[in-house]
């Protein structure tokens, strides 16, 4: 009997360690799904089974518009291939190198220069275009010459390497800034603005005053291709009931013209005046005729 009864104690106490073990791993599958559980969704928005309503539902198809392309509509063209002998920056004016021997010349020039030496040079002989005085860093003129050149840098890059992203989002932000600086250069002078415009070779429309661009929205889009949908169909019911009546007229002219007869017929017959004509006239539901009176 005792053997039975360590027996039993030992089975009772294996089952009660089999359960605690299943219990815990169900705790812990409970908390990994809690951990990986979908976004979490605002209180007010749980019990909805439809978080974006489809548009599947309406006769005609809508889809948010594709972002404006900055890079296309930017109005710059490429920068101007420079000459490669010319000087690396700050040689310009050195006699000893104008003296040199042409190896010298080439080492000092552009041909061996790195690209960051090239654009350097490029931008000096760019921004003298606009500037006032060869000491003018702060002028309108001179940053909307400095962005219009970085704007054309970053476009050479990205059109030599399109698969870069940062490339892509520097220059959106270079066009953003240069067309501020002409925003600010278009409301403070305008003849300055032409005049730089027109020197840059930039194409650039300014905003509309006193107009605001309504933002796109779907509610907005919804019930703006909504009316249009229904004022199609009201114009179309319309339109094809014009068309009825156009094909009933000819019937309804030649049933006027006989009731028309048989009734200048009648009157002929029974010899009545323009007087008892006037008399019968129909004169409203809200007026006794005279002849009744």
């Amino acid at each position: 009997m005792a053997g039975l009864a360590r027996l039993s104690c030992s089975v009772t106490t294996l089952f009660s360690k089999i359960s605690i073990t299943r219990a815990a791993t169900a705790a812990t599958e409970a908390s990994l799904l809690r951990c990986r559980s979908a976004t979490r969704v605002c209180r007010r928005f749980r019990n909805r089974k439809v978080l974006s309503w489809p548009t599947d539902y309406l006769p005609f198809e809508w889809s948010y518009p594709a972002p404006p392309d900055v890079i296309a509509k930017c109005g710059d063209g490429d920068i101007e291939p420079t000459d490669p002998t010319l000087p690396l920056n700050g040689f310009e004016l050195s006699d000893e190198l104008r003296a040199a021997s042409p190896e010298v010349k080439k080492v000092f020039s552009l041909q061996l220069a790195s690209l960051r030496q090239i654009h350097e040079a490029k931008k000096q002989r760019f921004v003298k275009l606009c500037q006032r005085h060869p000491y003018d860093f702060d002028s309108l003129e001179y940053k909307v010459a400095y962005k219009t050149f970085l704007v054309r840098k970053l476009k050479e890059l990205y059109n030599m390497q399109p698969k870069r992203r940062d490339l892509k989002d520097a220059l959106a932000k270079a066009i953003e800034g240069r067309n501020k600086a002409f925003k600010y250069l278009y409301r403070y002078d305008r003849e300055r603005f032409r005049s730089v415009a027109c020197t840059l070779h930039v194409t650039y429309t300014p905003a509309q005053l006193h107009y605001i661009t309504q933002s796109v929205t779907k509610k907005g889009e919804l019930r703006r291709l909504t009316a249009e949908y229904c004022t199609r169909i009201k114009q179309d019911k319309m339109n094809a009931f014009h068309e009825k009546l156009k094909a009933q007229q000819a019937t309804f002219l030649e049933e006027k013209r006989s009731t028309e007869e048989w009734i200048s017929a009648e009157t002929e017959r029974l010899g009545l005046s323009e007087n008892d004509l006037k008399s019968t006239e129909y004169t409203g539901i809200f007026r006794q005729p005279t002849h009744c009176s």
